[in-house]
C-alpha cells in the first residue's frame, strides 16, 4: 500500500479519451498513469536500477488496486495560450479542470494481492520517493510506501474499488484505466501485427525510434493519439465504484468551523548564482 499527497492541493489529469477542454478530471488517479509515472522517475532519477530489478515490482502492481479517496471537489481555470495557427499573436483559450483536495490529505492506494519481497519493497519505496508529479507538470505529488500497520489501518477506509454490477445506493460507477498484466510489458515489436487496429489505421513502429525499456507501457501518448489508437496498448478499462458525492467536498472547511484565511506564503523567489548551474531536474 502507498499514499499519494498533492502539496499544491490540486490533482491535474485528464482521463484517456477525453479532451482537456471538457473539464472532466480523472478521479481516482488511474493505475495506468501511476505505473507510467514510476517508469519515468526510474529512467530520469534512478538509472542505476536495472530492468530486472524494476520489472517484477511494476508487474505486481498491474492488479487493479483499491483506493481511499479523501474529501475533494472540482475546480478549473481558464486562460489563453499561444497557438500560432493564424499568426504569431494567435491565442486559444484552455479550460483546465482539476481535483482540489486538502494539502495534507492522502490518497491511499492498496494492492491486496501484490506480494513483494524485502528487496522489491525497497525498490518500490525508492521509486515512490522519486515521484515528484502525477498527471500534468503542475500536479505536484509526494508518495511513500506504507508499512504493514499503516496499510492495515488504511484498508478499513477503502471507499473506491473495482465493481461488477449495479452500484449500491449512494454510489456511482466510473471507468478507470488500468494495466493489462499480460500485455503491458510485452516488447513493442510484438504489436507490429496490430498496426491496423488504430482508429485511423496508422499504426506501425513507434515513430521509428526504440523505446527504453521496450514495453508497450512506455509508448508516448502523443504518438498513440497521432497513430489513432483508441486505447493504449497494454491497458484495460476497469469499472470502479465511488461515492456519488466524492467530488462535492469542501477542502479547507471542516464541519463546525469557518474558513480561515491562510497566512502561509504562496510564492517563493530564489536565485542560483554559480559559474556552473545545476541541472533543472535537480
Amino acid at each position: 500500500a502507498t499514499e499519494l499527497r498533492f502539496p499544491a492541493g490540486r490533482f491535474h489529469a485528464t482521463p484517456w479519451g477525453r479532451h482537456v477542454n471538457e473539464g472532466v478530471p480523472e478521479w481516482p488517479p488511474s493505475p495506468w498513469r501511476l505505473l507510467r509515472g514510476l517508469v519515468a522517475v526510474w529512467k530520469r532519477a534512478l538509472p542505476d536500477l536495472t530492468e530486472e530489478t524494476v520489472r517484477p515490482v511494476l508487474r505486481a502492481l498491474t492488479e487493479p488496486p483499491l483506493f481511499v479517496l479523501p474529501p475533494a471537489r472540482t475546480g478549473h481555470t481558464r486562460h489563453f495560450m499561444p497557438w500560432f495557427k493564424k499568426g504569431p499573436g494567435d491565442r486559444t483559450m484552455v479550460f483546465d479542470g482539476f481535483v482540489v483536495v486538502e494539502r495534507d490529505a492522502a490518497v491511499g492506494v492498496l494492492w491486496p494481492g501484490a506480494v513483494l519481497d524485502e528487496s522489491e519493497r525497497d525498490t518500490f519505496a525508492k521509486l515512490l520517493m522519486a515521484l515528484g508529479t502525477l498527471g500534468r507538470a503542475e500536479s505536484w505529488c509526494s508518495a511513500r510506501l506504507l508499512d504493514a500497520a499503516e496499510a492495515e489501518r488504511v484498508q478499513d477506509q477503502v471507499n473506491c474499488r473495482p465493481w461488477d454490477g449495479d452500484p449500491p445506493s449512494g454510489h456511482e460507477v466510473v471507468r478507470v484505466l488500468c494495466a493489462d498484466g499480460d500485455r503491458a510489458f510485452e516488447p513493442w515489436t510484438a504489436l507490429e501485427a496490430e498496426r491496423g487496429r488504430g482508429r485511423r489505421g496508422r499504426g506501425g513502429r513507434h515513430a521509428g525510434t526504440a523505446l527504453d525499456p521496450d514495453w508497450v507501457l512506455c509508448a508516448e501518448t502523443a504518438w498513440l493519439q497521432r497513430s489513432g489508437w483508441s486505447d493504449p496498448p497494454g491497458s484495460r478499462w476497469v469499472w470502479y465504484i465511488r461515492r456519488e458525492d466524492c467530488l462535492e467536498g469542501a477542502p479547507g472547511v471542516r464541519a463546525g468551523s469557518r474558513r480561515v484565511a491562510r497566512s502561509t506564503p504562496q510564492v517563493v523567489r530564489f536565485a542560483l548564482d554559480s559559474n556552473v548551474l545545476p541541472l533543472a531536474t535537480h
